[in-house]
């Protein structure tokens, strides 16, 4: 009895992986029903089924191209949302993919994976890790919780409502503001939101009126900043 039934047994079970062509000579690839990490390659109507690598799912708007897999947050698995296990150590989840920081309080910094080796990357200044998009964006968007609160330098912080043009009406990336203490200096917000102490070149004061540094004499508040002692200067 056994026996006999073993072959039934096994013969269900290789079933699983069997996938006709939609035509007898057809050749492509072509999407599994169940999994989106794996797909079928078609030629001449003889199927042979592909893994992705882990991380990555089948695309089937790529399969002109030589890897029509991509990763599994790019690509539209709904009705075969199945995947394999995870296969990546450490901070990559999987073997392949983009990640946040192990740290969550480190929203600035992200890990690209590649066969599991990973790779640490930085946003530009101003900008942290959105792990719903996997791309650097706007502190709002990204909503990462405590990251999202304004940076403070010496108690100055950069407001990103608010927008900076020039006369000229363009849009400032990075507006500058005085010092208000010492006229050589003067705060820069990086892309509106992040602070940063920079300074004048020798002999020059910062001037509000043009947003840059300009000759004491120009800066009225600041003409004399040079001709003062050290101990006393403090901007008027």
């Amino acid at each position: 009895m056994w026996c006999a039934l073993l072959p039934l047994v096994l013969a269900g079970a290789a079933a699983v992986d069997v996938f006709e062509c939609p035509l007898e000579e057809s050749t492509g690839k072509f999407i599994d029903p169940d999994e989106c990490d794996t797909y079928w390659d078609c030629f001449r109507g003889e199927a042979v089924k592909k893994e992705c690598k882990d991380g990555w799912a089948f695309d089937p708007n790529r399969v002109q191209l030589a890897e029509p897999c991509d990763y599994i947050f790019n690509v539209d698995c709904y009705g075969r949302e199945s995947l394999g296990e995870p296969l990546g150590t450490g901070v990559c989840e999987r073997q392949n993919g983009i990640y946040a920081h192990e740290d969550p309080e480190v929203c600035d910094k992200y890990y690209s994976c590649s066969d599991d080796t990973p790779t640490q990357l930085i946003c530009s200044p101003g900008l942290h890790y959105n792990i719903s998009s996997r791309t650097c964006d706007w502190p709002q968007s990204a909503n990462r919780g405590s990251c999202g609160q304004r940076t403070s330098l010496d108690g100055f912080t950069c407001d990103p409502s608010i927008d900076y043009f020039t006369p000229s009406n363009q849009k400032i990336a990075h507006p500058t503001f005085a010092h208000p203490e010492d006229c050589t200096k003067f705060y820069v917000c990086k892309n509106g939101i992040e602070p940063a102490l920079s300074g004048c070149d020798e002999g020059l004061v910062y001037s509000e009126e043009i947003s840059a540094c300009d000759d004491p004499v120009n800066v009225p508040e600041c003409a004399d900043w040079f001709d003062t002692a050290p101990e006393t200067r403090r901007r008027k």
